[in-house]
């Protein structure tokens, strides 16, 4: 057996309706979630080149060891992508040397502050990522995520692949 068929000798007696009414609806959607990743790259990466405040700019370079904008995007990603924006903040917080002259539990809350502030300035300024809302987390039980996240896609290539299986 091939892996791409060669020929079907199935007879429709009728046309799909179905199957290409849920090809158009995963096309439709993933449009929808490319343009969406786009707006959002794009004012992220604009949100991440301007420099921000000398606390932001000291605590980005103590935490990720860098203040550069790719630092700054990977930790605004995980913020924003993550279930509990909270823990992944504390996370960050804990993260490096501790300014000279604090304590480590002062260091981690001026840290926390200085984030948690700018990610709001994040959340203002970055539309929000509608992809997020489409995936699945298999830890709970929501059936709608189960039934939007088998019409997201992650490319172009995974789109066109499955549905060429799927019809």
């Amino acid at each position: 057996m091939l892996f791409i068929p060669f020929r079907a000798d199935i007879g429709l007696l009728r046309i799909p309706f179905l199957t290409i009414l849920i090809c158009i609806a995963c096309l439709v959607i993933y449009y929808g979630q490319h343009s969406n990743e786009k707006k959002v790259v794009t004012a992220s990466e604009k949100f991440c080149q301007t420099k921000g405040p000398v606390m932001w700019r000291m605590v980005l370079q103590r935490t990720n060891g860098e203040s550069s904008t790719k630092s700054c995007l990977e930790m605004m990603w995980e913020i924003h992508i993550s279930d509990d924006t909270a823990a992944e903040i504390s996370k960050y917080s804990d993260k490096g040397t501790p300014i000279a002259g604090m304590t480590k539990a002062s260091d981690k809350k001026l840290k926390y502050g200085v984030i948690e502030a700018r990610y709001k300035s994040f959340t203002r300024s970055v539309p929000q990522y509608d992809t997020k809302e489409l995936w699945y987390q298999p830890a709970s039980w929501d059936v709608w995520a189960m039934i939007t996240s088998s019409f997201s896609h992650g490319s172009w290539d995974h789109v066109i692949g499955n549905l060429f299986f799927f019809f």
